[in-house]
């Protein structure tokens, strides 16, 4: 009987044995005290070293049953285990990041853990190389539009001399400002999705939402020839949210009603409550959503099936920007209709609070007049174009402007003197503008000097190198020129 069981404890070994070796997936067994007790070929090629070098040393880091966690694994003499963080990519090239899943067992009689590590590398490097492209894509677009804004605001200060010539600046601005926010979207989009985006929640009034968020959407909705109406009540209704996110959110669903609503419709935008929600409700007179495409209304990148000659195109990222955002926020959304031509509806419900014992912000006194300041100002930009543009729109406004295109150029010109404000591309050939924002800083009155990043890359990192570098601005492409000529109005 003894030999039996013997024999069948052998094979069940053997079998167990057979399956691991030649599982894809690096196995490990390891003692309750952190001492690795087993390896599978698998475990041997993710921790680049043989078993007889990893048994019996200790695994790096305690484990606990149930984890799931990204680990990174070197090739040093030791491997080296810990939880991966931040953005930033490992320096060394070969480097490995291996899924673990850890659940516990007896190996020996003893109690013990199994640590399964799966080959997630190739996986994150294309999240990593995906993210890339969205910043770099959004770095070529803004750079276009940065001129094309610029020409815009030149036109206006200038003033035109006929009714044809604004109306084409006006679709000039609202066709660029279309582009800045599909790119905007998209950025946010894949911040929302990793868990990347930090809101800033306050108790704020849903109705100053709605107000900003019709402000923001009101020149695209005129200009398709569609009433809009709003129905909000008299008294306030407090949420904790961040104003930012939320106001994109309804300016979204308002661009959405606008995209899909023939010209003549109407848009209805109301706003009540109950004990628990407040709710939010933007409804049109537009295409409807059939129901094949109410399953999928949120799912990124979804279009509506509708003619060619009736969509207005877009990336199909809005609605589901908003539904993760709102999620965010503890709120749900959802789509009604009643079917194909007979318009749509998009419910969005967030958790009501009480109001806050204290104004969510002072008054904000009346601006005081300030005389003009004329500037002296060094623009450094490789984009002609763009240079050219916003060399002129600061003329306009009443500034001196000397303007170069190159690094090296500008350097060596700031060495025989620093202008008052310097606005520096970071992109710059020769000499960066990092590079060269930190050569300024070292020069003689360098530390007085106004340095302002203008650049297609906004990422928090991008802002955070800029900082560091020395600027004290740091304005993503297209500038934003009403901040930027603010900025330089309220220089001491």
């Amino acid at each position: 009987m003894l030999e039996m069981y013997q024999r069948a404890l052998a094979d069940s070994e053997a079998r167990f044995y057979n399956l691991v070796d030649k599982t894809a997936d690096g196995v490990m067994v390891v003692s309750s005290e952190g001492v690795i007790l087993y390896v599978n070929p698998a475990a041997e090629s993710l921790l680049c070293r043989p078993a007889d070098k990893l048994i019996g040393t200790w695994f790096g880091r305690p484990l606990a049953s149930g984890e799931t966690v990204e680990i990174e694994l070197r090739p040093h003499p030791r491997p080296s285990f810990g939880k991966r963080g931040g953005t930033s990519s490992p320096s060394a090239p070969n480097y490995r990041i291996a899924e673990m899943r850890v659940v516990e067992i007896v190996w020996d009689r003893q109690p013990a853990y199994l640590a399964t590590l799966r080959d997630v590398t190739e996986r994150k490097e294309a999240v990593r190389r995906r993210d890339e492209f969205l910043a770099m894509l959004a770095h070529e677009l803004r750079n276009p539009l940065a001129p094309i804004l610029s020409a815009v605001h030149f036109m206006r200060q200038r003033g035109l001399p006929t009714a044809e010539l604004e109306e084409s600046r006006a679709v000039i601005e609202r066709q660029s400002q279309h582009l800045v926010r599909l790119m905007d979207d998209l950025l946010d989009l894949s911040r929302v999705t990793h868990g990347k985006i930090d809101l800033r929640q306050q108790p704020i009034d849903v109705r100053t939402l709605l107000a900003d968020a019709v402000r923001a959407s009101r020149n695209l909705i005129e200009a398709r020839t569609l009433q809009l109406t709003t129905d909000v009540p008299t008294e306030a209704l407090w949420v904790e949210a961040d104003p930012t996110r939320m106001t994109q959110v309804i300016v979204n669903l308002l661009n959405n009603a606008t995209k899909y609503t023939p010209p003549g419709g109407r848009i209805e935008a109301t706003l009540h409550s109950n004990d628990s929600e407040v709710i939010l409700s933007v409804k049109d007179t537009g295409v409807g959503i059939s129901e094949a495409d109410k399953t999928s209304i949120f799912d990124l990148f979804a279009q509506l099936h509708v003619s060619l000659e009736r969509t207005e195109g877009g990336l199909g990222i809005g609605l589901t920007l908003a539904q993760r955002i709102v999620e965010l926020h503890g709120g749900t959304i959802e789509a009604r209709s009643e079917g194909e031509g007979k318009g749509s509806e998009f419910i969005v419900r967030l958790p009501r609070r009480q109001p806050p014992l204290l104004p969510a912000a002072s008054p904000i006194p009346p601006p005081q007049e300030k005389s003009f300041v004329p500037r002296n100002i060094f623009l450094v930009e490789d984009n002609d174009d763009n240079r050219e543009m916003l060399r002129k729109l600061l003329l306009a406004w009443g500034h001196r402007v000397e303007g170069v295109g190159d690094g090296l150029q500008a350097l060596e010109i700031m060495q025989r003197g620093l202008a008052e404000v310097t606005l520096i591309d970071l992109g710059l050939p020769g000499m960066d503008g990092y590079e060269l924002a930190r050569q300024v800083r070292k020069l003689p009155g360098g530390e007085t000097v106004r340095l302002i990043a203008i650049t297609g890359y906004g990422q928090p990192e991008d802002r955070r190198r800029a900082l560091q570098a020395g600027f004290d601005l740091h304005l993503v492409k297209p500038v934003d020129l009403y901040k930027l000529e603010q900025y330089l109005a309220e220089m001491p």
